[in-house]
């Protein structure tokens, strides 16, 4: 009895020995195949993930300077439409010009040469007396600048409060610096008499 006790013993513990050596078999099959396998992925994925994270990091910003530029633009319209557009004394011209000067120089633009002249016209707009004259004058702007900046300072000429229109431009490439231009801009700006 002991000794039938004994065999059937023996005989389990070959059995457990080879359940435990199959299962050992499967777990280095599995380490060695598949979870090598899914290291490889996640490290190669890793990258990607990264990239993702930081593309939504910059659409973000992006969205968040989009709102920003949306609603400066809401304001300056509101301001626009509060703002009325007045005909400037010729006393005012310099005052003008100097404003004309200031929004160059926040643009980044270099003036190089500016030119305030009337222009003559064969036959004057004779008004009654109760109405006032105006007077076009011709400002010529000789500029050095960008294209992107260009835009910017006509856009921001377009929002002085006096009448200034852009007559004339000519754009010249700059032989010096291949990022700027040069550039003949004509405004006209109407002045009361």
């Amino acid at each position: 009895m002991i000794a039938d006790l004994l065999n059937r013993l023996k005989l389990g513990k070959k059995r457990i020995f080879f359940i435990a050596l199959a299962g050992l078999l499967i777990l280095y099959l599995d380490f060695a195949l598949l979870i090598r396998l899914q290291f490889r992925y996640i490290k190669n994925i890793s990258p990607k993930i990264m990239s993702l994270k930081k593309d939504l990091g910059t659409l973000a910003k992006d969205l968040a300077t989009m709102k920003d530029l949306q609603s400066k633009q809401t304001q300056i319209k509101q301001a626009g439409a509060l703002s009325v557009k007045k005909i400037i004394s010729e006393e005012q011209m310099p005052l003008l010009l100097q404003h004309i000067s200031d929004i160059a120089n926040k643009n980044h633009i270099s003036i190089i040469q500016i030119t305030p002249s009337k222009e003559f016209k064969a036959k004057e707009e004779k008004t009654t007396d109760n109405m006032t004259k105006f007077a076009p004058i011709l400002i010529t702007l000789n500029l050095s600048c960008s294209y992107h900046n260009l835009g910017k300072f006509i856009n921001d000429l377009d929002n002085v409060e006096g009448f200034i229109t852009v007559e004339e431009m000519k754009i010249i490439r700059n032989p010096g610096n291949y990022l700027h231009q040069n550039i003949n801009l004509a405004l006209r700006a109407y002045v009361r008499k």
